[in-house]
């Protein structure tokens, strides 16, 4: 998984800050785990002390941390969350639903889901969707905001939920 990694032309794929290095993860503990019996043991190898391993550990997190990460994707969502939750409980699991991309996993037992973009402006004869769910807040850049007002005059949807910038519109 590791050489999977390095030699990936994907480049998410090489950086810390996504999942795909997690499976690794497991197999460098049991190896730590089984360098520090074996430097127990042995007393060959001065780096495998715990205390050096610990710390070791401690600093390459704290150098490599994306702590804005935390303050702009993660505290930012926190102001609109019970109406996001509120929102999604009301998408029954057999419709289909458009929605935004910070949203959908939210949504990933129905069985349909399209994420919405810039160029999304109505339905097209082949894409109909009994739930629009639109967050405003965080997902400026996703979809136009005008597609909001659009909605809301819109003879086909109907708006079923409204709190914090969040709206569910449902086909009418």
């Amino acid at each position: 998984m590791l050489l999977l990694n390095i030699f990936s032309d994907y480049a998410a794929q090489r950086d810390l800050a996504h999942h795909y290095s997690l499976p690794i993860f497991p197999f460098i503990i049991v190896w730590l785990i089984y360098s520090i019996k074996e430097y127990q043991r042995e007393n060959k190898r001065r780096w495998l002390q715990p205390k050096i391993l610990i710390t070791s550990a401690i600093l390459s997190f704290l150098v490599l941390a994306k702590y804005d990460f935390f303050v702009t994707r993660y505290l930012s969502n926190l102001p609109n969350l019970p109406s996001l939750y509120t929102a999604v409980s009301l998408v029954e699991t057999k419709e289909s639903v458009l929605t935004t991309a910070k949203i959908a996993p939210h949504l990933a037992k129905r069985q349909t889901i399209k994420l919405v973009n810039q160029e999304w402006k109505g339905e097209n004869d082949n894409e109909i969707f009994k739930y629009i769910l639109l967050d405003l807040i965080n997902n400026k850049p996703e979809f136009n905001p005008d597609l909001i007002y659009q909605l809301r005059n819109s003879s086909t949807f109907k708006l079923v939920y409204e709190a914090d910038d969040v709206y569910l519109f449902v086909r009418v």
